[in-house]
């Protein structure tokens, strides 16, 4: 039953990413297609390997659920301001107040 759960909250917070995907797959060829999705599918199997051992070391685990609450937010707005500042959104938004 976990499964089931993880893979719905996966495929919930995976759904904005169909408006990179869409376009990507739409203007590729059958070649550019298949080395997209065997990428995809190794990356997939690769986090997946990392998440397991990760969950399996016990430290980790300890450290994870005791502070992990308390450090994630940060974490969290630490990724969505480097996301923001390196794709120079700041730009953007000077050009739509000229």
């Amino acid at each position: 039953m976990q499964t089931y759960s993880v893979a719905a909250v996966t495929f919930a917070n995976g759904t904005d990413n169909i408006s990179i995907y869409v376009p990507i797959f739409a203007s590729s060829n059958w070649q550019s297609l298949l080395v997209i999705l065997g990428v995809f599918f190794l990356l997939v199997g690769v986090l997946c390997y990392i998440a397991h051992k990760l969950t399996h070391n016990q430290a980790l685990a300890d450290f994870f659920t005791k502070y992990g609450n308390r450090f994630m937010p940060f974490v969290l707005i630490g990724l969505g301001t480097f996301i923001f500042l390196d794709s120079h959104s700041f730009n953007l938004l000077n050009l739509i107040h000229r």
